[in-house]
């Protein structure tokens, strides 16, 4: 069991926006995460429902940061965040989805293992918006990308599963803060510098079709 001053610091950076339903389940998975050293930074974009106010008491709980900006997209808020965020490797989970509790532990083993790797992601199970399960992806094996293989086939490893290389993030400047699709932008930019993109044959979350 590695000690949490071997375990690298993971920074786990959420937008917000109008979550308020989800909320209180969602950042329950993220602190249930059997690993020992994360940090929490979440932003909020805009909301005009409940959420701030709903951060702000789970705040009392939970040992997050929280930020909040008038509502400019998921982009920005993520770059909003990760201005603060110190970790080494970066998970950007949004708050209807529930992340499951090996989830942030099994990618950091395979980040650590695997230096050429600057995301890794893994499956998703699907769920309605009351959580029950619709469908789980299955897979036998490991999936790698290069570059050319995520532009062709527009490889998108979502951003409920994927967990970035800080390094890589940093060498592609972050997020183009006016692209809505934030996940697919980094996993591109990501393999442009000439990383490999790797997806584990694993569910790791559940995400929320509603």
């Amino acid at each position: 069991d590695h000690s949490k001053t071997q375990a690298p610091l993971i920074s786990i950076v959420a937008p917000c926006y109008n979550a308020e339903k989800y909320l209180e389940e969602a950042i329950t998975s993220i602190f249930g995460q059997e690993y020992p050293n994360f940090e929490v930074i979440i932003v909020d974009d805009g909301s005009s429902d409940n959420s701030i106010a709903m951060l702000k008491q789970l705040q009392n709980t939970y040992d997050f940061q929280l930020y909040t900006q008038a509502n400019q997209g998921v982009s920005a808020a993520l770059n909003h965040g990760l201005r603060y965020a110190k970790g080494e490797y970066v998970t950007t989970p949004d708050l209807d989805d529930i992340m499951l509790p090996q989830s942030v532990r099994i990618r950091v083993d395979y980040l650590d293992q695997h230096p050429q790797v600057g995301c890794v992601g893994a499956l998703i199970i699907y769920m309605d918006s009351d959580g029950n399960t619709i469908k789980q992806q299955q897979r036998d094996k490991i999936h790698t990308y290069n570059f050319d293989q995520v532009l062709r086939d527009a490889v998108v490893v979502g951003a409920p599963v994927a967990l970035y290389r800080m390094k890589a993030m940093r060498s592609a400047d972050f997020y183009a803060p006016k692209l809505r699709v934030q996940d697919f932008q980094m996993t591109l930019r990501i393999a442009r510098l000439g990383y490999e993109i790797h997806e584990l044959p694993i569910c790791m979350s559940r995400y929320r079709r509603h």
